[in-house]
Parts: structure tokens; C-alpha cells; sequence
């Protein structure tokens, strides 16, 4: 009896480890691929080169472990195994603030001022930069510069406790003040955003997204277009939102 067990757990073994190839040979199961951006993963062309050089063994295992059966539902389990059970999120760089807000660490270092390049730096950039506006201007191009909040600069009161405060000096007060003392132009998206953020209805930052909600892009980028009317005295087309829709699904 205890062997006929044995046997029975071995095969069912056997049977759990090639379940995943065979979902991949004749898909006994739907599985919904996963949402997002994601690298897409192509299978290897074999050469003589890329397998001396060991770039297709590399580039074939990664191709295997994307498209191997159950993958996504693998991943989804593992993502979710990792948020409820330890309040960590797995995506590249996204950390998890207050209220299951999600931020990117860039964001949060561009707002306490981490990430400071220093003055000689942002100004040699800066210079770099009007010199390019008086070439391009000749050639009568306008070139200006737009200065977007992250997800930290924007919405800080989710931050994870702790976070230090906004810094004195960041790249972007530097910045703002050398294209002011330059006269390059630039359109403030970061204190615009303050002011929208303060009259807007709907959300301007979604909380399980680094990135602006689709209407708060969409009135940045008619914002953006009145602007470049004023710069060029050029009659711009204006965007105009006649309807909201509120998706029960994140886009």
C-alpha cells in the first residue's frame, strides 16, 4: 500500500511538472495574457556566432520562460502573493505609499531633490539648450522646454511614511530658474498641475497608476496647445472634451 502511495505521488509529481508544457502545446486551459507594457519576447534565430557568443542560449531561455504554459497566471499569483501578504509591489521600480497609492522611486527623488544634478550641470544643459533655440530660430523653428510632475511632485500627500520632504533644490527650480534667466521659453506643467489639481473633478492621477490619468493628459496637451499658440502667434487647434467616460476596468 505504502508503495502504490509512493508511486501515486511521484506520478502526480511527474504530472504537475509537465502540466505547464503541455498547456503550451495544446492549451487545455484559456489564460488571459497579462496587461500593460511589457518587453515582447522573440525567439532566437540559431547562427553560429550567437551560439558561441552565448547570446542565443540566453535570449531562447528567456523566450521559454514568457511563453511557457501558465505563465501569466503564474505571475499574476506571484504579484498578488507579494502585495496582500507583504505590502511590496513587484513592478520595476513602484513602491506602495499611503492609501495603496503606487509611486515610481524616480518620482519620489525628483521631489525631495535626490536625484540634484547640481548647479554647473543643469546650467551648461540649460545653455546647451539656447543655444540650440537661437539656431533653430533662425531656421524659423521655436523650441521650448516643458516641465512635467511625476507622480511624487504632483499628489506627495500619498507618500509612504517617511518620505522625506520636498527639497529645497531640485533639478526642476534649477532648471525653471536658468530658462526664466535665459529666456528660453517653458511651459510650467508642475505649477499648473497644482492649480488643476485644486478645481479638477475628476482624478488627475489615478492611484494604481505612476502615470496622469487619460483626462488629466488630455487637457495637459490643450494646456501644451495654447502655449505654442502664444509662442508661434499662430492660431493653434484646440481640444475640446464633450463626454467623460468613467471605465469600471483600469486603461
Amino acid at each position: 500500500m505504502q508503495k502504490k502511495l509512493h508511486q501515486i505521488l511521484v506520478a502526480l509529481l511527474f504530472g504537475i511538472l509537465l502540466l505547464p508544457m503541455a498547456q503550451l502545446a495544446v492549451q487545455l486551459f484559456v489564460e488571459p495574457p497579462l496587461e500593460g507594457i511589457g518587453a515582447t519576447s522573440v525567439a532566437p534565430n540559431f547562427t553560429w556566432a550567437n551560439w558561441m557568443g552565448g547570446t542565443f542560449q540566453d535570449t531562447l531561455m528567456d523566450h521559454a520562460t514568457k511563453h511557457v504554459g501558465f505563465h501569466s497566471t503564474f505571475v499574476r499569483l506571484n504579484n498578488q502573493y507579494h502585495y496582500s501578504l507583504f505590502n511590496t509591489a513587484l513592478a520595476n521600480h513602484v513602491i506602495i505609499g499611503q492609501d495603496d497609492y503606487l509611486y515610481d522611486i524616480a518620482h519620489i527623488k525628483a521631489y525631495t531633490g535626490e536625484d540634484y544634478l547640481g548647479e554647473e550641470t543643469l546650467r551648461n544643459r540649460m545653455r546647451d539648450i539656447h543655444d540650440l533655440q537661437e539656431i533653430l530660430y533662425k531656421k524659423g523653428i521655436r523650441l521650448m522646454v516643458t516641465f512635467v510632475p511625476g507622480k511624487a511632485t504632483g499628489t506627495p500627500e500619498h507618500l509612504p511614511l517617511g518620505t522625506a520632504p520636498a527639497g529645497k533644490q531640485t533639478n526642476y527650480k534649477t532648471y525653471l530658474r536658468l530658462a526664466d534667466s535665459l529666456a528660453v521659453p517653458a511651459l510650467d506643467l508642475i505649477a499648473w498641475y497644482q492649480r488643476e489639481k485644486k478645481r479638477s473633478t475628476y482624478p488627475l492621477y489615478p492611484s494604481g497608476g505612476i502615470h496622469w490619468s487619460q483626462y488629466c493628459a488630455t487637457i495637459a496637451m490643450d494646456t501644451t496647445l495654447g502655449f505654442l499658440s502664444q509662442l508661434m502667434q499662430t492660431p493653434l487647434n484646440r481640444i475640446l472634451i464633450e463626454d467623460i467616460e468613467w471605465s469600471p476596468t483600469p486603461k
